[in-house]
C-alpha cells in the first residue's frame, strides 16, 4: 500500500478506475504460476504475446527455456496471468533472486487494452513480491518506456562495450546487428 501510494496520482487513479470496470463488465482472475502448471502457463503466455503490440518473439525458444531454467530454481519464477472470461489477455514473467524482483517480459492482448490490464497486472505483482517475497529491489531491466517511470522511483543506466577488428567487415556487421537487437530489448 505504501509503495503504490507514492506513485503517480493519475496511475493509482486510473488502475482502480479500470479494475472497477472491469469487475463490472467480466469475469476476471489473476493466476501467478511459480513451477506448477507451468506448460498451461507457457502455452498462455505466448498466446497472449502473439495478440500483443510487440509482434512475434525473434528467438522463439529462448523465452520458454529461460523460464524452465528458472522455475528448477526454487523460489524464483513468478509468471502471471490476467484471464479475462477464461482468455488469456495479460501476461508478466519477473524472475525473484536475492531479494531483487527482475521484471523479464510484459504482454497484452490488445483486444482488452480499454481495461489497462498490463497496469493491473503489474499492481498484483507489485503487491505479491513486496509484502510476500519482501524484495528490496524491483527491476525493469532493459529500457526506459513511459510506462516503467510511472512504476519506478529512479533509472539506472547500463552501460556496455563492443570490440571488433575493423579491418573484418563481417564480424562488425554481426556485432553491430547484435547490439541493436539487444538495444531494441
Amino acid at each position: 500500500e505504501q509503495y503504490l501510494a507514492e506513485r503517480p496520482s493519475w496511475v493509482r487513479n486510473t488502475i482502480a478506475r479500470k479494475r472497477r470496470k472491469l469487475q463490472r463488465e467480466h469475469s476476471y482472475e489473476i493466476r501467478l504460476y511459480t513451477g506448477d502448471d507451468l506448460e498451461q502457463a507457457a502455452a498462455d503466455y505466448n498466446t497472449i504475446y502473439k495478440a500483443n503490440w510487440k509482434g512475434g518473439e525473434r528467438f522463439t525458444g529462448f523465452v520458454p527455456a529461460l523460464v524452465n531454467t528458472m522455475a528448477q530454481q526454487p523460489g524464483w519464477l513468478r509468471l502471471a496471468i490476467l484471464y479475462i472470461d477464461g482468455q488469456p489477455a495479460a501476461g508478466q514473467i519477473w524472475f525473484v533472486v536475492h531479494g531483487k524482483a527482475s521484471i523479464f517480459r510484459l504482454a497484452y492482448d490488445e483486444t482488452w487494452q480499454r481495461y489497462f490490464p498490463g497496469s493491473i497486472l503489474t499492481t498484483c505483482l507489485m503487491e505479491h513480491v513486496i509484502d510476500t517475497d519482501k524484495v528490496e529491489l524491483i527491476d525493469f531491466l532493459v529500457g526506459n518506456e513511459h510506462y516503467e517511470q510511472d512504476w519506478m522511483s529512479e533509472c539506472k543506466e547500463r552501460w556496455g562495450l563492443v570490440f571488433v577488428n575493423k579491418y573484418e567487415p563481417k564480424p562488425l556487421v554481426g556485432s553491430l546487428t547484435r547490439l541493436l537487437g539487444w538495444l531494441k530489448g
